[in-house]
């Protein structure tokens, strides 16, 4: 009969505090975008990412602000759009000639 034997890694795999972070604030609903913006923000302020960094914090009113933000950017984003939009046309339509 055959016998069920694991698979051995050809070499260990290290767990670092990154990853760690990184799966902690997966678990708590964090998304990929808001953990890599989260990330970047603590690297330009000198703050480590692990997971000591989040203990004390209110993970849930964490990513409610993080998620108004991101969409207070998407909205500006959007209204930019629209603004170049208006600006690419002309003003006034009714003294454009289309011949």
């Amino acid at each position: 009969m055959f016998k069920l034997e694991p698979i051995k890694p050809l070499k260990k795999m290290k767990i670092t505090e990154e990853k760690r972070a990184f799966f902690y604030l997966l678990d708590n609903g964090f998304t990929e975008k808001e953990i890599d913006f989260i990330k970047k923000s603590g690297e330009k302020e000198g703050i480590k990412f692990c997971v000591k960094t989040f203990l004390t914090d209110d993970l849930d009113e964490v990513k409610q602000e993080l998620r108004e933000y991101f969409e207070k950017q998407r909205l500006k984003k959007v209204i930019s759009s629209v603004k170049h939009l208006f600006n690419q046309y002309p003003k006034n339509l009714s003294m454009t000639s289309y011949y």
